[in-house]
């Protein structure tokens, strides 16, 4: 049987507080995998997003690095075959949005509870399809430290869930990039992304309107998506002064007029102005690019911490609306928990400028 397909004969665990079996017929998992964009330029970043959540009616006990990158979980990536050795893919990073609560302890996962919730981001180097999974091996014996990290309690390995289970595989497509995309896959060797940041800037200066400029201030701009929760976001909305989190997107003479002030105002508002926009920029030249909801949220975010709180709730009311359902809902709950904490002073009335 492959990786990419659900591994459904499970071995029996038992859990540290109940001592509950369940069948080895019956999975407590459902993994999912779903990647952005369906189709990517060489030498651009592909994300895949994973989940895994306890769909059974017990808790179960998973030992910590379930949940993390590169330990009992990984993905895998199927790349398009080639006539020689060539590796199709590289710079394959994560990063988790659902940490648990302690690295090193074991945590028992309620019925219903995300347990993995993380995303990969793949560079790809050959053209064709390319096929993604992400599969989950714990042994049958584990040695991180034997206590819950909820109860506090010893927990044996023979009350830790062991086993194997895959998610369904996604699928994407890499192609050759066409003029002025063609002229920057060459300038920057093939690897316009993965580049050092004198050299990003470059990229962003010379080729602005390229589809990989605006790959790179997506990829550039994830430090306004960092606050994962709605709570989380709040809490940095509320303690404002401390700013914007900090972005590398550089000040050229696409986006002067958002570094006017350099230096002036609260600590990360000329972080947010330079996020906002470049996100602007990018989307009037690719209005159409398969993350632009995505960039629309990070911008709406970001709106905050320039000073204009309404137009922040008009953005995220306009994207509650007509966003992709994922980005709408995210929209509408951020929205929601800024209305009842006074974020802002009126309901949004208008939507922003750009929408």
């Amino acid at each position: 049987m492959t990786t990419t397909r659900l591994v459904r004969t499970l071995m029996c665990f038992a859990i540290a507080t109940s001592a509950v079996h369940v069948s080895a017929q019956s999975s407590p998992w459902a993994a999912t995998v779903a990647v952005e964009p369906s189709e990517a330029l060489l030498g651009s970043v592909v994300y895949a997003k994973i989940g895994v959540r306890n769909v059974s009616d017990q808790p179960v006990t998973v030992p910590a690095p379930f949940s993390h990158c590169g330990h009992y979980c990984r993905l895998w990536v199927t790349s398009p075959p080639t006539d020689g050795e060539e590796k199709c893919t590289y710079g394959l990073g994560c990063w988790a949005s659902y940490w648990l609560p302690v690295y090193t302890s074991k945590m028992e996962v309620a019925p219903g509870e995300v347990v993995t919730d993380q995303t990969y981001s793949i560079q790809v180097r050959c053209a064709g399809s390319y096929r993604v999974a992400f599969r989950c091996d714990v042994p049958s014996s584990v040695t991180e430290p034997e206590v819950n990290s909820k109860t506090g309690e010893p927990v044996s390995n023979d009350e830790v869930w062991h086993g194997s289970f895959s998610s369904n595989e996604a699928t994407f497509q890499a192609v050759e990039p066409k003029g002025l995309d063609a002229e920057v896959y060459e300038a920057f060797r093939h690897s316009p992304i993965d580049c050092m940041e004198s050299e990003r800037q470059r990229l962003l200066e010379t080729y602005p309107t390229s589809t990989y400029a605006a790959d790179l201030v997506y990829r550039m701009s994830w430090p306004g998506l960092r606050p994962h929760t709605v709570e989380d976001a709040v809490r940095e909305m509320k303690a404002k002064g401390r700013g914007f989190p900090s972005t590398a997107l550089p000040c050229t003479k696409t986006i002067a007029s958002a570094c006017r002030d350099v230096g002036v105002g609260p600590r990360g508002r000329e972080a947010a102005r330079r996020n906002v926009a470049w996100i602007e920029f990018v989307l009037q030249h690719h209005p159409t690019i398969q993350f632009a909801d995505q960039l629309r949220f990070i911008q709406a975010y970001a709106t905050y911490f320039t000073g204009k709180e309404a137009d922040c709730a008009a953005r995220l009311q306009t994207l509650s609306k007509t966003a992709s359902p994922e980005v709408a809902t995210r929209a509408h709950d951020l929205l929601e928990a800024m209305r009842a904490e006074g974020l802002f002073e009126q309901p949004p009335e208008t939507q922003g400028d750009d929408q």
